[in-house]
């Protein structure tokens, strides 16, 4: 074997490995370019799922971006508004919101995680406005469009009032929520599901007469909530009345 041969077969064996590696990322670039295709795609279904039973989002300035291990969907003051055709004319704003779909299984959207940045204000029309702030809010959903399997809610330093006719009849706020629902696999009844939710040092002043205490208050309630398949989506009022009518109810295991 000649020098230049071997010299030949050594600079082969230098260049395997980047071309390897250059082969690997323009295949997880095509794969994270599907993926966000994908998760578009998935969100623009949403809307038109959201419009078909009258509630109508937005998404303003829309981004999506981190490249290479997930995907962010970043809308900022994204909206939202009941039909103005329905009874009640709810609408609601959010100071910005980031849906984050990670790489497992190919940006599965089975998992995704929201993260939320405040006010939200909802307003309801001949009603009042509620404002909410918070330090920081994150959720995680677990499910499929017609499926739910686990909800997660946390959220340091909540604080909400309510204002009917320009004054504030009602205010709250806490150190911490938690909020945790899902569905259970022993229920033997659709629609049925598990609450668990908890509240540390809340201060609610219309509830310290009552309570002849004004102390914070730390809350924990396990319960099961049974028949919410029942419920309209389109009206509250008549989702309650629907459920109380097919059977609604809620068991309460630990308060």
């Amino acid at each position: 074997m000649t020098m230049e041969s071997t010299v030949k077969k050594s600079r082969l064996g230098l260049y395997l490995p980047i071309a390897g590696l250059l082969i690997l990322a323009l295949g997880w670039s095509g794969l994270w370019l599907f993926g966000r295709q994908r998760v578009g795609q998935e969100l623009d279904n949403f809307f038109a799922r959201e419009a078909g039973i009258g509630r109508q989002w937005s998404c303003p300035d829309q981004s999506i971006s981190g490249y290479p291990f997930r995907i962010e969907i970043r809308c900022k003051e994204p909206t939202f508004r009941t039909d103005p055709r329905s009874r009640d004319i709810i609408r609601g704003s959010l100071g910005a919101l980031t849906i984050v779909a990670t790489t497992a299984g190919a940006f599965d959207l089975a998992h995704i995680i929201g993260e939320f940045e405040g006010p939200l204000v909802v307003s309801e029309e001949g009603f009042g406005k509620s404002t909410t702030t918070w330090k920081s809010a994150r959720a995680s959903f677990r499910g499929h469009a017609n499926r739910l399997e686990r909800v997660s809610l946390e959220i340091e330093s909540p604080a909400s009032t309510l204002e009917v006719n320009g004054e504030t009849q009602f205010r709250t706020n806490a150190e911490k929520l938690d909020l945790h629902v899902r569905s259970p696999e022993d229920s033997g009844q659709a629609g049925s599901y598990d609450i668990a939710l908890g509240l540390v040092k809340a201060v609610v002043p219309a509830l310290d007469a009552l309570a002849g205490d004004t102390a914070p208050v730390d809350l924990e309630l396990n319960a099961r909530l049974l028949s919410l398949s029942s419920i309209d989506r389109r009206n509250w009022r008549q989702s309650l009345e629907n459920w109380h009518q097919n059977g609604g109810a809620m068991r309460v295991e630990q308060f």
